[in-house]
């Protein structure tokens, strides 16, 4: 039979490497030039801007749209759905949303 050491599940995922189309590689013409660089005069946005936009945060939202917008962030998202070596950074953005939701959660008690 085959290496001793496989497991039958690898034998399995060759055959369905095997069957799979090369993924597509465009050629270089295809590309636009402003789709490869950065623009230095547009800052780029911090790790806080990036996860506020994700969630879809504004001003404008009620404890009760807060409350679901992080419960569905939490889904996605919790560290206890991601393996150790994903799980710092997984940490990291659930920290961050928590903070962004919690902060307008604040804003929108004390402007009653």
């Amino acid at each position: 039979m085959g290496n001793p050491g496989r497991r039958p599940q690898d034998a399995c995922d060759e055959t369905v490497a095997e069957t799979k189309p090369a993924p597509r590689v465009d050629s270089p013409q295809s590309e636009t030039p402003q789709a490869t660089k950065i623009d230095p005069l547009k800052p780029q946005k911090t790790e806080d801007e990036a996860i506020a936009e994700e969630l879809g945060l504004s001003p404008d939202l009620g404890a009760i749209d807060l409350k679901r917008i992080r419960r569905d962030f939490a889904k996605k998202n919790h560290p206890d759905r991601f393996e150790p070596p994903e799980r710092s950074g997984a940490e990291r953005r659930m920290s961050i949303a928590n903070m962004l939701i919690d902060e307008l959660m604040r804003q929108s008690r004390s402007h009653r």
